[in-house]
């Protein structure tokens, strides 16, 4: 699992290349700032994404693998999977 930090960080990274890559860079930055001001533990942006990442923890690992298999970068080797 992530530490509070790095989910902190990995949120805020993906956050601002959605926005930047869709050109609302200072939307993006005025959001973050004012969840900085509040002092939230965790921003998160957009909506969608972040219910799908939430609703994702909740998911069994093999579940998962199954689900993103088809997205993975590199083949996986089913004879060295444990089972």
């Amino acid at each position: 699992m992530f530490s509070a930090v790095a989910w902190k960080y990995a949120s805020l990274q993906y956050a601002l290349a959605m926005e930047t890559a869709s050109g609302g860079g200072s939307q993006a930055a005025k959001y973050i700032a004012d969840g900085l001001e509040r002092g939230k533990a965790v921003i998160e942006f957009p909506l969608p994404m972040s219910i799908l990442t939430r609703t994702l923890r909740f998911v069994p690992r093999a579940l998962f693998d199954r689900m993103t298999v088809v997205y993975a970068k590199r083949k996986i080797d089913r004879s060295k999977l444990r089972r």
